[in-house]
């Protein structure tokens, strides 16, 4: 849902600059915020061994620089934990110029950890039925899921039973 969000034209033309990161489990601070300067200033070559250089407060005041004068939307996709936003924050400015960060995670505790008025937009999990019809339309598109071979079926259900 954020990916078609942040990928719609109208949201994009909204921001002077984007930058879409994947945080995940196992995060790195210093990639993550390496990949922020990226995706925002499109450095060169000689930019980017500068940028392989830098410590780690001075990757994120050159984040902070970059985006203060800015109207920024950050996606931080798939946090998994609260230390992974605290490491992050100080380098994303608050300016209130209509900049925005969005967090994408599982756990409801890091979602509203960053501000508590933020709004809380929880999916729901998916029936049986819908996992394997979302399933099989990916897996075999534009075929009937009817016509499915049995074999392939029972392990097709498997999966999607195993991933809930």
């Amino acid at each position: 849902l954020t990916r078609k969000i942040y990928n719609r034209s109208d949201v994009m033309n909204n921001f002077s600059c984007c930058a879409w990161v994947s945080v995940s489990k196992q995060y790195r601070t210093r990639e993550i915020l390496e990949r922020v300067i990226k995706e925002v200033s499109r450095p060169s070559r000689e930019e980017f061994l500068m940028i392989d250089r830098m410590t780690l407060e001075e990757l994120e005041e050159k984040v902070f620089e970059l985006l203060k004068e800015r109207r920024y939307l950050v996606v931080l996709d798939d946090i998994w934990s609260r230390e992974a936003w605290e490491t992050l924050k100080n380098a994303l400015p608050n300016t209130r110029n209509g900049s925005r960060t969005m967090l994408t995670t599982r756990n409801k505790d890091v979602a509203l950890y960053p501000d508590l008025q933020t709004h809380l937009h929880e999916l729901r999990c998916l029936s049986e039925e819908e996992s394997w019809e979302l399933f099989s339309r990916r897996v075999f598109p534009g075929s009937n899921t009817s016509s499915c071979h049995s074999n392939l079926e029972k392990l097709g259900r498997a999966m999607v039973e195993r991933c809930g």
